[in-house]
């Protein structure tokens, strides 16, 4: 099935999201269609001139023309890797979509497209600073980084090679979104508002003012929130929600998590694990009809205690019937890629897959193999230099202590 649908509907290197979805950074001005390839910056000249180039721009034109020729973006190696296995790759999956397969006729032929999947982010204003994460999507990093300097990593880790755009300021980027937003709404099927932490940006909520006032009733719309913000934020940004209920098809919230306890506090810094567990419960039961996607960013932090991490999920699942899974492997940086984990753990693997399979579905248990895979690699001594440099920084920083908190694996470090 596989191969048919490849050979006859996409070839070898058309991703129909490549035209169908979009991610705009607004706070740095940049664009991508997936979370695989890296953004890409949009020049300020382009959007001025055409405000939809915050999703048609030169750069994603020219690779859409590459895909179209028969050519496969190295951009895009996430999906290619996985296709070797045959094996359904991102690109099979976002294509397959009623969002994108329906248009795909219309698709070969355009030079220029709206999206149907949009996913916006104002700002990087944030209250946490994860691991994994940098000052193009954490205020709280940036801040850092601009005291205390980048990571003593081979690459200078989160170094800061690009302005970020305050949530305060003037940002024409933002500018030529309120310009294109009403001419391609109406196309718009799910629209994603991303952060940083979007419930502490202003312009969050002028869009939700602007979607209560304008229906689009086969309208998804996704809040990608770390339900880390202060309890009277939380409760005034559900009554948003509760707003603009009536005018579109429905409303999610998708939450990151992929470790348990102290280990996920370790990992994403400013977490408070139970008050999550208590905010998604929260969130819930305050929004009946309200579906919550779990976001996992499973790293090197996430193997120890990922089974754990699974109950809690699971027991939010047996109660609402409402929440789902999704999980990613993080590429970036590589020194938090899984495989610097103790092969020893492999059993917690094989284990976390069979829950996977009995309380999820097909595609989520697809998506754990290659996180398997991942393990099982090597890394490399770049990759474990890397690993101890930013350990260590990160601790001294941060006020942590690595090996108390995973004291399994102390033979990495």
């Amino acid at each position: 099935m596989f191969n048919w649908y490849v050979k006859n509907k996409l070839g070898e290197s058309l991703c129909l999201a490549k035209w169908t979805n979009s991610t705009m950074h607004l706070g740095i001005g940049k664009n991508h269609s997936c979370h695989h390839p890296d953004p890409h910056v949009v020049p300020i000249e382009e959007v001025e001139a055409d405000p939809s180039a915050l999703h048609n721009s030169s750069y994603k034109r020219k690779v859409r023309n590459q895909m179209l020729n028969g050519e496969r973006p190295s951009e895009c190696d996430y999906c290619w890797r996985i296709e070797k296995t045959e094996k359904y790759s991102d690109r099979v999956l976002m294509s397959k979509k009623r969002l994108a397969l329906p248009y795909r006729k219309d698709i070969i032929t355009s030079d220029r497209y709206d999206p149907t999947m949009l996913e916006v982010s104002f700002s990087n204003v944030c209250n946490f600073k994860c691991a994994y994460c940098g000052p193009q999507f954490s205020s709280l990093w940036t801040s850092e980084i601009s005291n205390l300097g980048a990571y003593p990593t081979s690459n200078n880790y989160n170094q800061i090679n690009e302005p970020q755009i305050l949530d305060k300021e003037h940002n024409p980027y933002i500018d030529a979104f309120w310009k294109y937003l009403p001419t391609m709404y109406d196309k718009l099927h799910i629209l994603r508002i991303t952060g940083g932490e979007p419930m502490l940006s202003r312009h969050t909520d002028i869009l939700l003012d602007y979607i209560a006032k304008h229906p689009n009733k086969k309208l998804t719309v996704v809040i990608n929130s770390n339900l880390g913000a202060p309890k009277k934020v939380i409760e005034n940004f559900i009554e948003k929600l509760k707003k603009i209920q009536p005018s579109v098809k429905k409303v999610e919230i998708a939450t990151s998590g992929e470790a348990y306890g102290k280990q996920a506090e370790y990992a994403r810094d400013g977490l408070d694990y139970q008050q999550w567990l208590k905010n998604c419960n929260y969130v819930l039961t305050a929004m009946p009809k309200l579906r919550l996607n779990l976001m996992c960013a499973y790293n090197v932090l996430s193997v120890s205690t990922f089974n754990l991490f699974l109950k809690d999920i699971i027991k939010l699942k047996n109660t609402y019937k409402r929440v789902q899974l999704s999980i990613s492997y993080v590429r970036h940086p590589d020194f938090l890629h899984p495989s610097l984990a103790p092969k020893s753990l492999i059993g917690l693997l094989e284990d976390d897959r069979s829950t996977i399979k009995k309380h999820f579905n097909n595609e989520t248990v697809q998506r754990f193999d290659f996180v398997i895979q991942q393990f099982k690699l090597e890394s490399t001594e770049k990759q474990q230099q890397d690993f101890k440099a930013f350990v260590i920084e990160y601790d001294t920083r941060r006020q942590k202590n690595f090996l108390n908190t995973f004291p399994e694996y102390r033979s990495i470090v």
